[in-house]
């Protein structure tokens, strides 16, 4: 599955690592905060939800992950990762 953003995640101890951010990713946000992801990631961003899709990303790539609050509090930093431009094709 394609993903629609990456994020980096630093925990507390052990190394960096980076997720991507699928579409089930994002729609489960949107049902979670019954928000869309304008109003999650625009100015007035919610880290607490930016913190949630690091987290449900992480769980969903198959990564055995604590509930999350407890797994927040292993968490130094989040932020959004490096996206690789996709390639334009020329004729």
């Amino acid at each position: 599955m394609a993903a629609l953003m990456r994020l980096t995640v630093k925990p507390i101890t052990g190394e960096p690592y980076q997720i991507s951010v699928t579409p089930a990713v994002i729609v489960h946000a949107e049902r979670h905060f019954g928000k869309g992801m304008n109003q999650l990631f625009g100015e007035a961003m919610s880290y607490e939800a930016l913190a949630w899709v690091a987290w449900n990303a992480t769980h969903r790539a198959g990564i055995v992950v604590k509930p999350f609050d407890e797994w927040l509090d292993t968490i130094e930093t989040i932020e959004a990762g490096e996206d690789k431009p996709v390639p334009l094709e020329t004729r």
